[in-house]
């Protein structure tokens, strides 16, 4: 007799819709290392796929139909009813990567409707685009149509990759998000059909992933179907979110939904639990919060589990996942690109030392990296079971000593793939290693640059300088490796001037053709880093105050030397969005502000660093 699955891993919408979220893969080959059999649901790709249909926009046009007053863009979008409920299911799947002579249809510009979103098509070139190129931007901009249309109306916690995103984050009290949990929407009415529609008989134990604050509601609503319609079952809560912003609540309410909250590495921890509910065992919580005799109790932390096993990816279910390129940046769609499996070299930083990061927290502390012949054993495995030879690694940075064995054993067992990852900015990464990335199969790295400052990045400690990162990026460069900076303004003490400075020599990177694609994220102080920690040295004022019930990360600080940092923001974001897409990269950097600013950043700063004149 067939063994009975007693384990459900749930990823809520919605978290990406071009492969699985790397935690319930990670999980679930963990588990079953263990003999805990378990199934995986995607319920943000199955509610996305049932929206994006002709019977979930036939329930979105009924809906909006009933909106008072709607926008010359959304009367636009109802006269238009029919074609795009004729086109809807075609498009869906050729962005699965069916049907894909389709893009002929599609790139003819005369088959799909086309709403406001289309305006940006005016700003590019696209001759010379082959017909599978543009077909896949015009298909992702028709999907951003609908998404617009339903978000502006009926649907205003809809996000192709949240679910509640204007729910704040380090909520004050879970009152504030649980009147929310019981109102109606279409994304709720699906989600709730979808989980009818699974056969939960013998399941015991269902464990969700909390990513990120945007996926809270979603999980939340979840729990509450479950709760209802099969109350035996256990329910389990973890990921970024819990890690980052639950781990001092002291909210009891929130356990109305969830059994437990799981916290850092997550293996042991849901190991602990799976089998105490499902083999009867008896084994002490790790890391684990939960009410006992009315009371909040968090257990201790025992050494993390350091086994790294397989992820656990169904190929049968690999081809429902879609390609949503919203840009022309190649560098920018790699997100969006179906078929990137989620691999890691190591858990943790390496570095830790950041100050803006949340140091403090395990999933940043506590470092533990693979062996080179445990990372093969994992790629080899995959490409075996899902044909699949892609693949993202997610660390936090991947090791330079690590990436450099694992290349050459990817060269010498001639093992060929495609891959791309996350890394620091380091000096180890010189001309050679790079070149030898490139023969193994990278093709794109993502890092954190942060700032083209040496005074802040030595504030940030980021032990390194611009001058090296510079040469870094060349490196990357010259091998024929995308690069990809992220980069963060308004860090405590930077002035706009720095800032307009900055974005001046990230211009030259752009022109020079050593960085690809760029995004600015506004700095955001949070507890559980070295900023918070030490506020004299960033000249910044905390007011302290009690402890959220709910939710603490987040934190409003003041500057003791007032800036007018947010001045320049829209310039900023405007500005990289141009670069990002080709556009502008030779106009005056004060072209992008109103208020001028004193640029000091020679014209030829980054080629002088990258050609300096022989002596």
């Amino acid at each position: 007799m067939k063994h009975k699955v007693e384990t459900l891993l749930i990823t809520p919408p919605f978290t990406q819709l071009s492969s699985p979220y790397s935690a319930m893969p990670f999980l679930s080959g963990y588990l079953k290392k263990h003999s805990i059999d378990n199934i995986h649901i995607d319920l943000g790709l199955e509610v996305a796929l049932s929206f994006f249909s002709e019977a979930g926009l036939a329930s979105l046009f009924s809906e909006i139909e009933k909106f008072h007053k709607p926008k010359p863009h959304i009367r636009s979008f109802l006269k238009n009813k029919q074609r795009y409920m004729d086109t809807i299911d075609d498009v869906i799947s050729f962005l699965q990567g069916k049907n894909q002579i389709f893009a002929y249809r599609i790139a003819a510009r005369n088959f799909l409707p086309e709403g406001h979103r289309f305006e940006m098509l005016d700003f590019f070139e696209t001759d010379g685009m082959f017909p599978n190129e543009i077909a896949y931007i015009i298909a992702a901009l028709y999907i951003d149509d609908i998404f617009d249309a339903a978000r502006s109306t009926v649907l205003p916690f809809f996000g192709l990759s949240t679910y509640g995103p204007k729910l704040e984050r380090s909520i004050p009290d879970f009152n504030v998000i649980e009147k929310y949990i019981n109102e109606k929407d279409i994304i709720t009415a699906i989600m709730n059909n979808s989980l009818s529609s699974f056969d939960l008989k013998n399941i015991k134990l269902v464990a969700v992933t909390i990513p990120f604050p945007g996926n809270l509601l979603a999980s939340l609503k979840i729990s509450s179907w479950l709760k209802k319609n099969k109350p035996g079952i256990r329910i389990v809560a973890g990921g970024g979110y819990v890690n980052t912003e639950l781990n001092s609540i002291t909210d009891k309410n929130i356990f109305k939904y969830f059994d437990y909250l799981c916290f850092d590495d997550g293996e042991l921890p849901l190991l602990r639990i799976a089998e105490n509910i499902t083999k009867n065992k008896n084994h002490p919580h790790v890391r684990t919060m939960f009410l006992k005799d009315g009371n909040i109790e968090l257990t201790g932390a025992e050494e993390t589990d350091k086994e790294f096993c397989i992820p656990e990816y169904d190929p049968d279910r690999m081809d429902k996942y879609l390609t949503l390129k919203e840009s022309f940046n190649v560098m920018h769609n790699l997100w969006s690109e179906k078929g990137f499996l989620k691999l890691r070299f190591a858990k943790g930083c390496y570095h830790h030392k950041c100050a803006f990061c949340d140091t403090d927290l395990d999933y940043i502390k506590c470092y533990e990296q693979l062996e080179v012949e445990e990372l093969i054993v994992q790629v080899v495995a995959l490409i075996d079971k899902t044909g699949i030879r892609s693949f993202h690694f997610v660390d936090e940075a991947i090791p330079p000593s690590l990436v450099k064995k694992f290349c050459l054993e990817i060269i010498r067992k001639k093992i060929n793939i495609t891959w791309w990852g996350n890394i620091r900015f380091e000096k180890q990464f010189d001309k050679k290693l790079c070149v030898l990335m490139s023969k193994a199969g990278c093709i794109a790295i993502t890092g954190g640059l942060e700032t083209a400052n040496n005074r802040l990045l030595e504030l940030m400690n980021k032990g390194t300088t611009l001058e090296k990162i510079i040469g870094i990026c060349n490196n990357f460069s010259r091998s024929n490796i995308m690069v990809h900076a992220y980069l963060i303004y308004g860090f405590p003490t930077e002035t706009a001037n720095e800032t307009v400075n900055s974005l001046e020599i990230i211009r030259q990177m752009f022109a020079s053709g050593i960085i690809n694609s760029a995004y600015y994220h506004r700095f955001t102080l949070t507890v559980h880093s070295p900023v918070f920690k030490n506020p004299d040295k960033y000249s910044i004022s905390i007011k302290r105050k009690k402890p959220n019930t709910f939710a603490n990360n987040d934190v409003s600080y003041s500057e003791k030397n007032m800036n007018d940092i947010d001045m320049i923001e829209h310039g900023l974001n405007n500005a990289i969005y141009n670069f990002n897409s080709g556009n502008c990269i030779d106009a005056d950097i004060n072209s992008w502000f109103e208020n001028k600013c004193h640029i000091t950043i020679p014209g030829d700063f980054v080629s002088k660093i990258l050609y300096p004149v022989m002596i």
